[in-house]
């Protein structure tokens, strides 16, 4: 049966192979260790689970999109400092827009633009600075921070 599970773990990617195919190997061994001493229907359900989770998960890998993979937003995270960088080019930018308005307007310099950049910036960073701290507080009051979860967790004695 090892050689039947190790010739359906070629049906995956050669990437996924060697990720992952010692892992699954261990697992199936230790599956089917568990399962020997049981009847042959037990067996024969582990068995049957196993290989058609083994085709589909493989036909799965075959035919997924990784470019799609590569690219998720969700793996990657921007330094904190990029925001306040981001921040401080848009309003180059904009002032730089507004300069060149400036000067097609024959050098008036009679300009909104400089205080109503600078209100709107304070404005949203003060909205979205008491929405942290509204969000902070409410994990405060449920007592949820990742530390305070991770200083309940109980753990097996050491034997």
């Amino acid at each position: 049966m090892l050689t039947l599970f190790r010739c359906l773990l070629r049906l995956y990617p050669a990437e996924f192979c060697r990720e992952f195919a010692e892992e699954m190997t261990s697992v199936f061994c230790q599956g089917r260790r568990d399962v020997r001493h049981q009847g042959l229907k037990v067996r024969a359900q582990f068995l049957a689970r196993e290989f058609w989770s083994m085709f589909t998960g493989a036909l799965r890998e075959q035919f997924s999109d990784d470019s799609f993979r590569r690219f998720d937003m969700r793996s990657f995270r921007f330094p904190r400092a990029t925001i306040v960088v981001m921040l401080v080019a848009l309003a180059n930018v904009g002032y730089a827009i507004e300069r060149a308005k400036q000067i097609t307007d024959g050098g008036d310099t009679r300009s909104i633009w400089p205080p109503v950049l600078t209100g709107m910036f304070v404005g949203w960073l003060g909205v979205m600075g008491i929405l942290g701290l509204i969000g902070y507080g409410i994990l405060r009051v449920l007592k949820q921070s990742g530390a305070q979860r991770l200083s309940r967790i109980q753990t097996k004695p050491q034997l």
